[in-house]
């Protein structure tokens, strides 16, 4: 298969709709154009779906990219999307969807690294943001191995 060409505007990948398919469903459709969060960018370039103007392999992404780029979520994104699970990347978070029409939410997952300090206040401030009644918690140890725990109530 041929590597499909993104383009790179204001630190926003976009490629057209026509290849939402070939790219596994990732990325959000805006019109005639899939908007990818630059994890999203890493995940595609690292399996040889696409490809960066500029950029010859993942290594290089990062280099140009570490400003935007938010590893913990790439860590999570690739671990779920290779267990095959349908994701979007929104913010700080992960969604994680039923099946691939990306209809039904299953879970917000919130990842964080072992070594980070996470604060009860943040978890709540995170759940109420979204009116959230359960997240999953995805924490990454030092050689990117990633556990993930349902929280699903939180009495104080």
């Amino acid at each position: 298969m041929e590597k499909i060409i993104i383009k790179e505007f204001n630190n926003k990948f976009i490629l057209n709709k026509e290849f939402y398919d070939k790219i596994g469903r990732i990325g959000k459709i805006d019109k005639d154009y899939i908007i990818l969060e630059p994890e999203e960018v890493l995940y595609c370039i690292k399996k040889g779906w696409i490809k960066l103007e500029g950029i010859n392999n993942f290594l290089d992404f990062i280099k140009k990219y570490k400003n935007i780029l938010n590893m913990k979520k790439f860590y999570v994104f690739e671990d779920l999307r290779n267990k095959g699970y349908y994701l979007d990347i929104e913010n700080d978070s992960i969604i994680l969807y039923a099946d691939y029409k990306k209809e039904k939410v299953l879970y917000y997952v919130y990842p964080i690294y072992e070594n980070e300090f996470l604060y009860i206040k943040d978890i709540l401030n995170f759940m109420d943001s979204r009116n959230l009644n359960k997240i999953l918690l995805a924490i990454i140890d030092i050689e990117n191995d990633i556990v993930y725990y349902e929280i699903n109530k939180l009495f104080l």
